[in-house]
């Protein structure tokens, strides 16, 4: 993924790429590549460093280390006989003599936090500490200074701080490394030069946003680096060759077939906007056609045809426009074998078709766990309990465990309407809690007075003007049309629009006659909403998404039908202008979605 982003997106010449992968990426082999790099960099030149894999430490036998502890990497032939990690001495020896300060160094690893200077289901990129001592001990040049971040040549990217667990899990049924796939979206958003500062500030909305999706908290990704280079453009300065990473496109008969589609996680049910072989800005409009995945075929995605013109160029390229739609949900239910075991899984599937059984071993949304007394359903990974049912609830158990995932189904289906193609990001906020909380809200009974812990007060901004649509998925798989709505007074942001630039906070407070004319308070049952934000850049297709949105009300099997009828507008159209010797410019099109995740308890 991070080569066919180098060279589609940021221009890098193939030749100038050097892959190892796999029994390729031995210990020898790494370091001769890195020392070639040095070699044969000059001055001026950019330098793009990328390890994604297992991280691990070493006690540090030179004590410039604040833990005792150096961090480590670990290729392919680590941990056999007479083989070491390699540590972060020996990476930062290397770097530091780099002649070009346009170096970006990335590591998807446990513990890389610090990886280059000394401080201190859901697979965790983990492997044991090494106690062979006598490895690193024998091992000479290896000793160094304490580097502080002000000191460093070059800027490093981190997956997790020196004392956390990177994560791999399942992004639309493909395995990444989460910091990996974070970090490629933030590029993916971000305008041309981007400074480092800013890809990382990306890099944790598309975490936390990622977090949301999984119902899991990945570990904060770290930035390292002096402060002049932190505000320098990421991958040197000159422009980027496009505006978004894309694959080739061919004729293959009745179907079209995305080259190299893996690379970029073409998996069936996405769909792609196809433009011109010359394209560089893919403009949301202006593509020539629409395609959804049907199949694939090797590495290769084979696309059939939905929206657009009928004969395309024979050369052409595609960017993603839309994850698959949220198909199924999958569940491992883990437990002593036995009759009530049994019993609950048939009526779980009885209840909820869409409901898909995964065995040991295999990734799942949920875990819920049966140990004689109650039922615990947890996130994914097994990282966190949501729910907890005694078993001397009997029938109810099957009903609480049903309405939760019904709602978590219909919040994934929600959160599959995302728009891969947008040119601009929504943010959305809850006043004075950080973004990396998880929002606890407390039921409000109705005598009680709002307060932040009751009713919900949302902040959202957006860098275009913007048509806001606010919907909500609650505990009990309702969907909800939250804004704009049948309360609001006429003067409180007609068609809900938001100026670029501004912060909208809505509704605008929680007093009594607040200019707004409603509120959002909480009351029963327990449980997760999600909150999801879409700004359209025009009003029919803020109106389109509200239309659907209502329909789908009663009927979630409408989410699907929205999303088709977003990826259309993906593609050229009539634009109707007035009669004038130089017509306005026909608005921007495009649509961007922000989700909040909120915790109710009673």
């Amino acid at each position: 993924m991070m080569q066919r982003m180098l060279i589609s997106r940021f221009g890098f010449a193939e030749r100038d790429i050097v892959l190892l992968t796999d029994a390729a990426a031995t210990r020898g082999a790494v370091l001769a590549a890195i020392d070639r790099l040095v070699r044969d960099t000059e001055p001026g030149d950019v330098v793009y460093f990328h390890y994604s894999g297992h991280g691990s430490q070493v006690r540090d036998l030179n004590a410039d280390e604040d833990d005792g502890l150096d961090e480590t990497i670990l290729p392919q032939d680590a941990r056999l006989p007479g083989v070491p990690d390699i540590t972060d001495d020996e990476l930062d020896r290397r770097f530091a003599r780099l002649r070009t300060r346009a170096t970006l160094l990335v590591f998807d690893s446990c513990h890389s936090g610090t990886i280059t200077r000394g401080t201190g289901s859901l697979q965790a990129r983990f492997v044991p500490p090494d106690d062979r001592l006598d490895l690193y001990r024998t091992r000479a040049g290896t000793t160094r200074d304490v580097v502080a971040a002000a000191g460093l040549p070059h800027v490093v990217m981190a997956g997790a701080p020196a004392d956390k667990e990177a994560l791999d899990g399942p992004v639309n049924e493909n395995w990444y490394g989460l910091f990996t796939w974070a970090l490629a979206q933030a590029l993916e958003s971000l305008p041309a030069g981007s400074p480092a500062s800013a890809v990382h500030a990306a890099t944790q909305r598309e975490l936390d946003e990622l977090a949301r999706k999984l119902y899991m908290r990945p570990p904060p990704p770290q930035l390292e680096g002096p402060a002049e280079a932190l505000q320098q453009p990421v991958l040197g300065a000159a422009p980027p060759a496009a505006a978004r990473a894309w694959l080739p496109v061919i004729a293959d008969g009745e179907l079209l077939r995305l080259v190299g589609g893996l690379d970029l996680n073409a998996q069936p049910g996405s769909q792609w906007a196809i433009y011109t072989a010359d394209t560089e800005r893919f403009e949301f409009g202006r593509a020539l056609a629409v395609g959804i995945v049907e199949r694939l075929d090797g590495r290769d995605a084979l696309l059939r045809r939905q929206f657009g013109v009928a004969q395309l160029p024979a050369a052409a390229r595609a960017v993603a426009l839309a994850p698959p739609a949220a198909a199924a949900l999958t569940v491992r239910l883990e437990g002593s074998p036995g009759p009530r075991l049994d019993a609950v899984t048939a009526e779980l599937r009885r209840g909820l078709p869409a409901l898909r059984i995964v065995a040991a071993g295999e990734p799942a949304r949920f875990v819920i766990r049966f140990d004689g007394t109650s039922w615990r359903t947890l996130d994914f990974g097994g990282l966190q309990e949501m729910l907890s049912v005694p078993e001397s609830a009997g029938a109810g158990v099957v009903d609480t465990l049903l309405r939760t995932l019904s709602s978590a189904l219909r919040a994934t289906a929600l959160l599959a309407l995302d728009n891969a193609a947008a040119d601009f990001a929504v943010e959305v906020r809850i006043p004075e809690l950080p973004a990396a909380a998880l929002p606890v809200f407390r039921m409000r009974p109705p005598e009680a007075p709002r307060t932040r812990e009751n009713s919900l007060l949302l902040e959202v901004a957006a860098p275009v003007d913007a048509y806001l649509t606010i919907v909500s998925v609650d505990t009990e798989g309702r969907l909800n049309l939250l804004f704009p709505n049948s309360f609001q007074r006429p003067g409180f942001v007609p068609d809900g629009f938001l100026r670029a630039g501004a912060t909208l906070r809505i509704p605008d407070s929680l007093a009594p006659g607040n200019a707004a004319g409603f509120h959002w308070d909480y009351g029963p049952p327990a449980g997760r909403d999600t909150i999801r934000v879409f700004a359209a850049r025009d009003l029919d297709t803020a109106r389109a998404i509200r239309s659907f949105v209502a329909q789908a009300a009663g009927d979630a099997g409408q989410l699907p039908a929205l999303r088709d009828a977003l990826a259309s507008r993906a593609v050229r159209g009539i634009h109707l202008v007035g009669d004038a010797a130089a017509p306005e410019p026909a608005p921007a099109a495009g649509w961007a979605a922000a989700s909040i995740v909120i915790d109710v308890r009673p």
